[in-house]
């Protein structure tokens, strides 16, 4: 008889052992669905704010006579740090074709406010080379910026000259992007 019951309380802690591990499995699944779930309307609201930012930018220059416009012209990050902003180039020269626009980001021109930090070490910034927009649109474009891990706390300004068309009716714009690196 004794040995009938030792034989039972072996079996019954086994049975609670695999409940708690299925109650266990659950509960991971769960979470991870939720995490998941999380993460992803996250992104599609990244998605809608991007979207957003890009229509409010081709409203603001149809509206204006400006041809060049950025989403910021002003950053401030720490070191190691990138982030994306966004350049839209109105064409409106007197032309009926496509025109092939030049963007060029002049990082040789990058001066900052500290004299000592002149050559810009660290200070980053990117996006398309060229676009082709018809008469009358706007293209709007990403721009990446970093502050690689070696740049110096300072403030930079770093020239972008976007060039196009054929003459007479020629565009030549530069606008300043300010980068703050903070500590």
């Amino acid at each position: 008889m004794r040995i009938l019951r030792m034989k039972m309380g072996s079996l019954e802690l086994s049975i609670n052992a695999i409940v708690i591990i299925i109650i266990a499995i659950t509960m991971l699944g769960l979470g991870l669905t939720f995490m998941r779930s999380t993460f992803l309307g996250a992104t599609k609201n990244f998605e809608a704010v991007s979207d957003e930012m890009r229509n409010d930018m081709i409203t603001r220059l149809k509206d204006k006579t400006d041809r060049v416009a950025l989403s910021a012209y002003e950053l401030s990050m720490k070191r190691g740090e990138g982030k994306e902003i966004y350049l839209a180039i109105k064409n409106n020269l007197d032309s009926s074709d496509e025109v092939t626009f030049s963007i060029d980001v002049i990082q040789e021109r990058c001066t900052s406010i500290d004299p000592a930090n002149r050559l810009c070490r660290g200070i980053k910034a990117e996006t398309f080379t060229e676009k082709n927009i018809r008469p009358g649109d706007v293209a709007v474009m990403k721009m990446i910026v970093t502050a690689q891990s070696t740049a110096e706390p300072d403030t930079y300004s770093i020239p972008i000259h976007i060039t196009g068309g054929v003459e007479p009716s020629v565009m030549d714009e530069t606008v300043d992007l300010y980068i703050t690196v903070e500590r």
